[in-house]
């Protein structure tokens, strides 16, 4: 459009007397600055006028499009992209920033009909990440996502539960997750109406410890395989794709005991490699009494 306007203008100026073709130069070049300064005026008020109309929106990994207000750098310009860097490294608050949870899907609200849950899972989740207290991560709470995890395993072994992820983007730019969390978490809504939530290794051991017993081989593999389901969700970074052999759990007795071993494999597509391996043990009367795992996983190429 500026183009057109600065050929219009020379038109009308060039047909002037010789001896003026310097004041006409001048005049134009003016007419052209303030043609150029009112097309930026009308670019930034319709930039402004698209953030206001659009202030639920999200861009580059959630962050809602009000929090730059009129003056914010352009969309996917360096300056977004390096401002976006500088508020994930310190931590700077975002306004109105929330975790949103979603709609139940079709098969959540059959599986709640199943386990007898009441109360919305989503919800409640949703309700327990943003009351926590605000903090130097507070910037990273819209960032997270919900994900529904359900296998057989995971149905034969926990009839009543219903287990759901909740994840902190890692990549291309590292979000800090809220206090209390991990960047994945495994929340379990429960048919009495509690919610427990499993951040690390060692709170997943916790869990299976004190609610979990084997007194044959198939339950001991059930108890591997549910296992390992979980704890590759617990390092997940959502560039991660594992698989469970069918010769990849066994179990032995040695004198008293029953001891279970498993193992899930990381696909080594874009460089992953390692494995997630453990070992339970059971006394003689099938009492969980301890839990190792060994995590050698390595992650491969990632966006930065």
């Amino acid at each position: 459009m500026l183009v057109l306007q600065v050929s219009v203008i020379y038109s009308v100026c060039l047909p002037a007397q010789p001896l003026s073709v310097n004041v006409m130069r001048s005049v134009c070049l003016f007419l052209i600055v303030l043609l150029s300064a009112a097309s930026n005026l009308t670019a930034r008020a319709s930039d402004r006028e698209w953030g206001e109309s659009h202030g639920s929106d999200t861009m580059f990994g959630g962050s809602p499009d009000r929090a730059w207000g009129e003056d914010r750098p352009a969309f996917g310009s360096p300056e977004m992209i390096e401002e976006l860097t500088r508020q994930a490294q310190s931590g700077m608050p975002v306004e109105n920033l929330r975790f949103e949870v979603g709609e139940l899907s079709t098969e959540e609200k059959s599986d709640m009909v199943r386990t007898g849950i009441v109360a919305n899972p989503r919800n409640a989740i949703g309700e327990l990440v943003n009351n926590i207290p605000k903090n130097g991560a507070q910037s990273s709470i819209g960032d997270g996502t919900i994900q529904y995890v359900k296998t057989a395993e995971l149905q034969k072994l926990f009839p009543e539960y219903m287990f759901y992820v909740v994840r902190f983007p890692k990549y291309p730019i590292s979000r800090t997750p809220p206090d209390g969390l991990s960047t994945s978490n495994i929340f379990i809504a429960k048919k009495t109406g509690r919610m427990s939530l499993i951040a690390s290794t060692d709170e997943l051991q916790a869990f299976f410890t004190t609610t979990q017993s084997a007194e044959s081989d198939s339950r001991a593999r059930l108890l591997i395989y549910t296992w390992l389901q979980l704890a590759t969700e617990l390092i997940q970074d959502g560039m991660y794709k594992f698989s469970i052999a069918d010769n990849a759990v066994t179990v032995n007795v040695s004198g008293t005991e029953m001891i279970a071993n498993g193992k899930a494999a990381v696909d080594q597509a874009a460089g992953n490699k390692g494995e997630v391996f453990v070992t339970m043990v059971f006394d003689a009367g099938g009492k969980l009494r301890a839990v190792e795992e060994k995590n050698t996983v390595q992650p491969g190429m990632r966006p930065i």
